[in-house]
């Protein structure tokens, strides 16, 4: 691939990643996924890999699984995740009205006071352009259990520095 081509490929990964935070924002209202208090609660999701049900690969070798993260009130959540695809994003979004993923565990692992502006920079910021190219998944270093860190680090770093 030419290096024109690279950029090109790169420009149009982060115009999707435009898109989608547009979407995100107009279809989201992140005040329906607070607690009382304002918090989020943080949760890792977690399923048998390749299969939304786990029923086949969970049989053949238990640790491998898919992870992704939620962020909601226990009621109301939505949820991302990386390495799955979907389009031409590597990165999903979505409702929890919105079945896509048969998660077998959801775990909370803390909460957060981020604001509206916060959650975005998280999700859709600078810092998460890395996760936009599908090409650079990788088993053991940058995959969906990074992706799953990364987020719930910097949600839970936002609570530790509003205390």
């Amino acid at each position: 691939m030419e290096k024109k081509d690279k950029i090109d490929e790169d420009i149009n990964r982060l115009k999707k990643m435009n898109e989608t935070e547009k979407n995100f924002s107009k279809n989201i209202n992140l005040n329906d996924y607070r607690n009382s208090d304002g918090t989020f609660n943080v949760y890792k999701t977690k399923r048998s890999l390749n299969y939304p049900t786990g029923e086949a690969s969970g049989k053949v070798v238990k640790i491998l699984h898919h992870e992704g993260i939620a962020i909601g009130n226990g009621k109301k959540m939505f949820y991302s995740d990386y390495g799955v695809g979907e389009g031409d994003l590597e990165v999903r979004f979505w409702d929890g009205d919105e079945e896509k993923d048969k998660w077998k565990k959801i775990e909370k692992v803390g909460t957060s006071k981020a604001s509206d502006d916060k959650v975005k920079e998280i999700l859709f910021g600078e810092k998460s352009e890395k996760w936009t190219n599908r090409d650079d998944y990788k088993l053991l270093k940058h995959n969906c259990q990074d992706y799953s860190k990364e987020k719930i680090a910097d949600f839970i770093e936002n609570e530790n520095k509003n205390e």
